[in-house]
Order: C-alpha cells, then structure tokens, then sequence
C-alpha cells in the first residue's frame, strides 16, 4: 500500500482528468500484487515485480521521467519477469494441490443415437 501511496504522490499531480482512472487502476494492481502472495512466494513476487512494472510506465507518462530505450527495456523485462513468476506460482501451486492443469478429458455425451439403437 506505501508503493501505491508515493506512486499516487508522484503520478497525480500529472494525471490531470485521468486521475480517477489511473486511481482505480492502481488499487486493483495493488490488490493483484497482494492477493498473489496467497499463491506462494513465486507469484507473490511475480505481483510485485509486475507492480513495478506498470509503476514504470505511470512514472514515464504521468510524472514526466523520460522512458528512452533503458525505460523501456525496464518496463518489458520486468513485465516479463513478473508474468512468468505469477504463471510459474500458480503452477507451483496447482502442482501442489495435486490439481490438474492439462486439457481436460473428453466428456462422454449422457445420450447419443448409437447408445439408444444398442438397446
């Protein structure tokens, strides 16, 4: 919640009317970042590290840090470090729980014409 509040500090006073967006936008990547702890700490990392990914882009177009070609190579590798830390959490997680995470077999129709002629 502290990274949200000097996030906000830094970003609002720029946001001009796009202030009540970036605001809701924040709070639910902040609220992404700490239901992903509940995952384990591969994802609760991965919602941190993505947290800081789109602080990032907000600190280049909201509060005037110019991005140039290291923001932008910031912004993508931690993007995609913290997408593969949340995909790799919750695959840690569901290997955990024992919960399939391959396609589901095939579900046999209750009725079909072949099983109403065989009777």
């Amino acid at each position: 919640m502290a990274a949200l509040a000097v996030l906000v500090a830094v970003c609002a006073p720029h946001a001009g009317s796009m202030l009540v967006p970036v605001l809701v936008y924040g709070a639910m990547l902040t609220v992404m970042a700490v239901l992903s702890t509940g995952l384990g700490r591969l994802a609760g990392l991965g919602g941190a590290v993505f947290f800081v990914s789109d602080g990032l882009i907000a600190l280049g177009h909201f509060a005037g840090h110019p991005a140039g070609t290291a923001g932008s190579v910031a912004v993508m590798a931690t993007y995609g470090v913290g997408q593969a830390l949340l995909a790799a959490g919750v695959l840690h997680r569901a290997a955990a729980d024992d919960v399939p995470t391959g396609p589901r077999p095939a579900v046999l129709p209750l009725w079909s014409p072949r099983s109403s002629a065989a009777r």
